[in-house]
């Protein structure tokens, strides 16, 4: 029998159990779904002076499954609505997974552009891969348009891959509409595909873009412009490490250059890494009312712990918080979005310089149980090793290796232990800005305005947002935000 796979059905089953579900590991300030698995942001975008995230969604289960398209709002990047689902797998042409795409807002609509998935051989991992519209008047009910898929099997170059091809970003130069849709090469190179069109109905495909040593296959590829410059982002599978970046078998990857919108043909300038810790994947851009690019990612990866199997929760999967990406010395920075500096109504402050060689037991009492804030500080980058831990209880813990060229950050617990090195540049020699969010089960790190970032989920008890201590370490200028 063929199985229901309607908005409406998956709506009832959200309604009955997003009630059920348990608050363990549960995020106050990161957006996370009702119910079910959540994993990639898709269509991004602000529209009517809200904005809307879209994510890859499988509401009955944990685990990931057949694709929906999720949906929610905000108009403060913090506090989310949920709405009814955007896209459901219910049509022949997306049976199988209503896989990663983007948005446009143009004539007051949001355009989707998506990927629908169809088994071809389930046993060797085989799918045909289309891509599809879908289009919304309101911000909420989105129809599909009648004449999909628009760019089909058919339409791929021969150097391609047919299996995989999936994951569009569309933007518009001048009057035309152009897409990047993520590939690999019939080797099993790793590259994206540059389509145009007049109408984003009919395509034609323009130019490929790959670079050797870049992995398997390019996924959810995004692109946007900053300060006249074009940047690509992409998460590529199986790409081997590169000295200290790109650890992860499936990072995320950022090029700067520039694009030739008549050729399609994409020149890089710098290769870089948006985020250097654990968990973060298939991170997706919007550019809002004011010009800022604002990019959120999924904070996993396919290779690391996601939920601990031992916990059944009803719930699966989180976001990264809302980043403003700047460009500065040909470089990405990341920071939290401003609009997170009003989320905490508190705060807490310690002006003079500490030299801590034990835990802050005069500090952490008016924080016990509370595991959601926000940390500041500022250390010095001395000869010495200093050493800082966070979120500590017994051997669970995150802890920060200071040395004078290089950062050590390393996540214990009783299901894993994980090490992360990192290269620090010229001017991150003398005195450390740390400014680090801690929301329950997520840790994210950003040193020296965003010049580093550094996202890892946590699956342990540690006893309050403020439980650190320093080995060696000189500690000035401290604030703790909560609520």
């Amino acid at each position: 029998m063929k199985e229901n796979h309607s908005k409406s059905r998956a709506e009832e089953y959200i309604l009955k159990n997003k009630d059920k579900i348990k608050d363990l590991y549960r995020p106050q300030y990161h957006f996370v779904t009702q119910v079910g698995w959540l994993n990639d942001p898709n269509g991004m975008c602000f529209y009517r002076g809200e904005y809307h995230l879209f994510y890859q969604y499988h509401p009955y289960s944990e685990e990931w499954g057949p694709m929906y398209w999720g949906h929610a709002k905000s108009d403060n990047l913090c506090n989310w609505i949920h709405l009814p689902i955007a896209l459901a797998p219910d049509s022949e042409y997306d049976k199988n997974g209503c896989f990663s795409g983007t948005a446009l807002v143009e004539d007051d609509e949001i355009k989707l552009m998506y990927t629908g998935n169809l088994i071809v051989d389930l046993e060797n991992k085989k799918y045909r891969q289309v891509q599809n519209i879908a289009v919304s008047k309101d911000g909420i009910n989105f129809n599909k348009y009648e004449h999909n898929p628009v760019i089909d099997t058919d339409e791929i170059p021969k150097e391609a891959n047919i299996f995989d091809f999936r994951d569009p970003k569309i933007f518009k130069n001048n009057d035309k509409y152009y897409v990047v849709i993520g590939s690999k090469s019939s080797d099993n190179e790793g590259q994206v595909l540059f389509y145009e069109s007049d109408d984003m109905k009919k395509w034609k495909y323009l130019s490929k873009f790959s670079l050797p040593n870049m992995g398997e296959m390019w996924e959810c590829p995004d692109f946007f412009e900053i300060d006249d410059k074009s940047i690509m982002i992409f998460s590529p599978i199986n790409k081997e490490t590169e000295n200290l970046k790109f650890q992860n078998s499936n990072p995320n990857v950022y090029i700067i250059g520039e694009f030739n919108y008549d050729t399609g043909e994409f020149k890089e300038e710098y290769i870089g890494e948006l985020d250097s810790g654990f968990d973060f994947y298939a991170p997706q851009a919007l550019i809002d009312s004011n010009g800022r690019v604002i990019v959120m990612a999924w904070a996993n990866t396919w290779e690391t712990e996601q939920i601990p199997k031992r916990e059944s929760l009803g719930w699966n999967g989180i976001m990264t918080i809302p980043r403003e990406v700047t460009l500065s010395n040909n470089k990405l920075m990341l920071t939290p979005v401003s609009e997170l500096d009003t989320y905490f109504k508190k705060v807490y402050s310690v002006d003079n310089i500490l030299e801590i060689n034990n835990p802050v037991n005069e500090y952490t009492k008016d924080f016990k149980g509370k595991k959601a804030g926000r940390i500041k500080f500022k250390i010095s980058n001395s000869e010495k090793e200093n050493i800082i831990h966070l979120c500590t209880k017994e051997d669970n813990k995150v802890s920060i290796h200071l040395s004078k060229s290089k950062l050590f950050i390393e996540k214990k617990s009783e299901l894993e232990h994980l090490k992360r090195e990192l290269e620090l540049t010229e001017n991150m020699d003398e005195i450390l800005e740390f400014d680090i969010l801690i929301d329950n089960s997520i840790i994210e790190i950003f040193i020296n305005n965003g010049e580093l970032s550094f996202t890892s989920r946590l699956f342990f008890e540690y006893n309050s947002i403020i439980d650190f201590e320093t080995i060696n370490g000189i500690i000035s200028d401290i604030k703790i935000y909560y609520n």
